[in-house]
């Protein structure tokens, strides 16, 4: 159904369906970093839902980009000071209200824009930027649950190895290299190599 949406639906059924992915991981988001403040979690997700449509109905004027970048972290700071909390909290919970909306809002933006403006190849560069994702996930996972034996960061993430993580990348480079070869022929391989790397 996902790769049907993707291929055959019409970019804005996309859009709606990314806008819905968007208000759950908003919400998971607002409630690891506001967890005893409802309304901050829902002023949350609207500022996302806001930014999602800034850059779907102006993501190819740079003035309006440029506009979005400047003003929206004013307008977190100012939700973060009516919103007043412990002080023990307020830095994080202001560089979560500015981060989070530009990270979940603006990332999935993109998978919406990419799906609208890049002609034929959109629904293959939508692929590309899922298959990545889930080929590095999966194989960081295996290699690491299978392999690692050598700490990456314990201070961060205890379960996570180097063997995992160079299972992670190896897997991306991988899933860049199907992606060249069946569905996104337009990229060309060293590019798509890059791509899986960063």
């Amino acid at each position: 159904a996902l790769l049907a949406l993707i291929y055959f639906g019409p970019p804005w059924g996309w859009a709606l369906f990314l806008a819905v992915a968007l208000v759950v991981g908003a919400l998971e988001f607002f409630a690891m970093t506001h967890p005893t403040d409802r309304v901050s979690q829902v002023i949350g997700v609207v500022l996302s839902l806001a930014v999602y449509g800034m850059f779907w109905g102006f993501g190819t004027d740079a003035r309006v980009l440029l506009s979005v970048l400047l003003v929206y972290p004013m307008v977190a700071l100012f939700v973060t000071l009516v919103r007043l909390g412990a002080n023990e909290t307020t830095g994080m919970r202001a560089f979560a209200m500015m981060f989070g909306p530009m990270w979940v809002g603006g990332g999935l933006a993109t998978l919406a824009l990419v799906r609208r403006d890049a002609g034929d190849s959109g629904p293959g560069f939508v692929i590309l930027a899922l298959v990545l994702s889930w080929f590095s996930d999966t194989g960081a996972y295996f290699a690491g649950r299978f392999l690692g034996k050598h700490k990456l960061y314990e201070a961060v993430s205890p379960k996570k190895t180097v063997e995992g993580a160079i299972g992670g990348l190896t897997a991306a480079i991988v899933g860049a290299i199907v992606g060249h070869f069946f569905y996104l022929r337009t990229v060309p391989l060293d590019h798509a190599i890059i791509l899986a790397i960063v």
